[in-house]
């Protein structure tokens, strides 16, 4: 936990350090180009200027009345209407003492903002003087009376003797100026916080799922040594009980030979068998607790029925099947599913001379059927068949096989008819089955089964 934390914090840096490299570069990269523009703006304006009207100005009010000002009045405004964001345009000139002053601007003369010609500018009175040395610039952000500025300017230089003897200007709104650079970086920046969180957020989820997959683990440890106790505990308690009946029935079966009276004998008999049941049930909650303790495995059809056909050993009964190369992923307990089907047939069927197991094939899925020529099943029985209400069907047996089977997904029901043979079909999903090898067989259809 804490070398991922020490992680996390290096990646933010990492990210950060790098982000903000990044957007720095891209509002630089907008600073130039915006620095650029503006003094494209202003080299623009300048070539559009007739100097030697400029040079024939006074810079007094006297200018008001020539026509050579009403002319750059008139180039100044319409300057100022085709310049997006760009808000004054004016000349500047420069007294023998250094003084700057306005030979005309953009301003109608009625705005509060208008400066009448030989205005002087004592704001910031050494801005203009790279640009009366010769020099294009931009400077600023710079405030004087009229604003925050950045302020683009052009030499004008006399034809003839290529003195500089004005300064055209063109003013760009420092707010401008700045949200146009903040714009310029921001989506870098926005990009640099959304992975910033993407990471933290990462990581937050890194943290709880193992936080959860410690807790779940602990649970799981928990659970585990839960269960080895109760299963220590049934043993013992299977054992024990199991020792107890089996000197119960040793009792019964001396009492059986000291009692001559058939009422009391018959009441042995009953005690008797309901000792069996009691051994039957306890051997039925050993099977059940074993259920899904194993990995499923590959298991072969055709030869666990075989095994537990052989462990039966019923006389005068034929077993026959189709299974040989078929395969199915099933709890290692699957051999107790064959060995219950068959039984019961044995001990419920009545008579059963023949069993018979065939394999369908539908679409990605398939079939087991098992059927037998016994008596059947009624359809009382049948309803109550897998849900342990049934003592006289073995209903313990068939919920420990539908159990069994469920633990991969497989299911199994009985669809036989009364006095014509149980009929057990067990549907197996696509991916728990498989053929061991050679070509697929075709199958008889599910209605077949013995005449």
């Amino acid at each position: 936990m804490r070398h991922a934390t020490i992680s996390l914090i290096l990646s933010l840096l990492l990210i950060t350090s790098f982000g903000a490299c990044i957007t720095m570069q891209m509002m630089n990269e907008e600073a130039d180009y915006l620095q650029e523009h503006v003094l494209s703006q202003a080299r623009v304006a300048s070539w559009g200027v007739n100097v030697s009207k400029v040079m024939a100005l006074t810079g007094s009010s006297s200018d008001l009345e020539t026509p050579e000002y009403q002319d750059l009045k008139d180039l100044m405004t319409e300057y100022h209407e085709d310049m997006p964001g760009i808000r004054f345009v004016y000349i500047v000139g420069m007294l023998d003492n250094g003084t700057p002053f306005f030979y005309v601007d953009s301003e109608p003369p009625d705005s509060p903002d208008y400066s009448p010609p030989g205005q002087l500018y004592y704001d910031v009175p050494d801005c203009f003087d790279s640009s009366f040395q010769g020099e294009e610039l931009v400077t600023g952000p710079q405030k004087d009376r009229w604003g925050e500025w950045i302020t683009g300017m052009v030499p004008l230089r006399d034809p003839l003797t290529d003195e500089v003897v004005a300064i055209l200007c063109v003013d760009l709104e420092a707010s401008i100026w700045d949200w146009t650079i903040v714009m310029g970086g921001l989506p870098y920046a926005l990009t640099t916080i959304l992975i910033a969180a993407l990471v933290t957020t990462f990581y937050f989820i890194g943290t709880r799922q193992e936080k959860e997959g410690l807790r779940q683990a602990q649970a799981a440890k928990e659970l585990r040594q839960a269960n080895d106790k109760i299963s220590i505990m049934n043993s013992i308690t299977r054992h024990d009980i199991n020792n107890q009946v089996t000197v119960l029935n040793g009792y019964l079966s001396l009492a059986k030979d000291k009692v001559q009276d058939p009422s009391v004998l018959e009441y042995l008999d009953k005690m008797t068998h309901a000792a069996t049941n009691i051994q039957q049930h306890i051997g039925f909650t050993k099977d059940y607790q074993d259920i899904g303790v194993k990995t499923p495995v590959w298991s072969n059809v055709h030869d666990q029925l075989r095994t537990a056909f052989s462990m039966l050993s019923p006389s005068g009964v034929e077993l026959e099947d189709d299974a040989e190369d078929l395969e199915i992923l099933a709890d290692p307990l699957v051999g107790k599913v064959y060995y219950n089907l068959i039984d019961n047939s044995l001990r419920h069927g009545k008579n059963v001379k023949s069993i018979k197991v065939s394999v369908v094939e539908e679409g990605n899925g398939l079939k087991i059927i098992y059927t037998d020529d016994g008596i059947g099943i009624s359809d009382t029985v049948r309803m109550r068949l897998f849900n342990g209400k049934d003592s006289s069907a073995n209903g313990l047996g068939l919920i420990l096989i539908r159990d069994i089977l469920a633990i991969t997904g497989i299911t199994i029901e009985e669809k036989g008819e009364e006095s014509k043979g149980a009929r057990f079909i067990i549907s197996v999903p696509a991916d728990a089955w498989r053929r061991s090898g050679g070509d697929k067989m075709t199958a008889p259809s599910e209605s077949d089964g013995p005449d």
